[in-house]
């Protein structure tokens, strides 16, 4: 309300520990790894989350003549999820209603992929086009998506290379913060066509290189979570609808269904930027 304000504390934690080899079996070069992940995001007083992640991957590689290298691989992470809810406010904001440790919300899902490249060597020109196959499984939505990349190189000299490279990429809607509700997002998927443009230049001290880049994104289908909708705010403002339900309501507070919070709405967007980066 107008007289009062609603303060929210949040304290995250997170913890790695990456293990990482490469060497050669045969004619085979290999590069391999694991990665453990343990995350704690507190909530003020209301709930703890809990994520667990494990990620491993391998990719091989193969020098098949003087010209040609071909690369395949595979990569997974498997992240598990508990919350326990300590307490919630009541709908008059006065207080919070201890609801015990047994009040918690779990969830679980896996994202991984596998791709294949060939990497051609002509001249000063390097092509390298490429296949993924990624998938995103969970408790309540299963996706397998190919996903073409290309990317080239051009040496124009010693001290010059330019470079370009364009592919398809998904995920799963965005969670600026991680919250224990039953809305999976596997549901959905965002869609980009990602691109960028580059020059990597040897400057002529301390060994040191210069990479340029402008990178850019036309994103097809985003979808983001989100827990307050600005048009429903603006509905409510204008008096079109008396208050908004919430996302996870079955019905809609107005018979149009003009305030419904749809946490997962689709839109459209355009990433553009340009990375500039020294390198030794």
């Amino acid at each position: 309300t107008a007289d009062k304000k609603t303060e929210r504390q949040f304290a995250v934690r997170f913890h790695r520990a990456d293990l990482r080899w490469r060497g050669t079996a045969g004619n085979t070069e290999v590069d391999a790894g694991f990665t453990f992940g343990h995350d704690i995001l507190g909530i003020a007083e209301a709930f703890d989350v809990r994520t667990q992640s494990y990620m491993p991957r391998v990719a091989l590689g193969w020098r098949l003549s003087e010209t040609f290298t071909m690369r395949t691989g595979a990569d997974g992470e498997q992240k598990e999820m508990e919350s326990d809810v300590r307490a919630r406010a009541d709908r008059d904001g006065e207080g919070p209603t201890e609801l015990g440790p047994s009040a918690a919300f779990n969830g679980s899902g896996f994202i991984g992929g596998a791709f294949v490249e060939g990497i051609w060597q002509l001249g000063r020109w390097t092509l390298v086009p490429a296949l993924r196959g990624q998938a995103f499984l969970s408790k309540d939505a299963e996706h397998f998506v190919p996903e073409p990349r290309f990317a080239v190189r051009l040496r124009t000299n010693e001290l010059t290379t330019f470079k370009f490279g364009t592919g398809l990429y998904h995920q799963v809607p965005t969670a600026y913060i991680q919250l224990p509700i039953d809305e999976p997002p596997g549901k959905k998927l965002q869609e980009a066509v990602h691109f960028a443009l580059g020059v990597e230049r040897r400057l002529p001290w301390l060994g040191m290189d210069l990479d340029v880049t402008a990178f850019g994104a036309e994103r097809l289908a985003v979808y983001e979570l989100m827990i307050s909708d600005p048009d429903v705010e603006q509905l409510m403002r204008d008096g079109k609808c008396g208050s908004a339900t919430g996302p996870f309501d079955s019905e809609p507070s107005d018979l149009n269904g003009n305030c419904r919070l749809d946490p997962l709405r689709k839109r459209r967007g355009r990433t553009l930027g340009v990375e500039m980066m020294l390198r030794r």
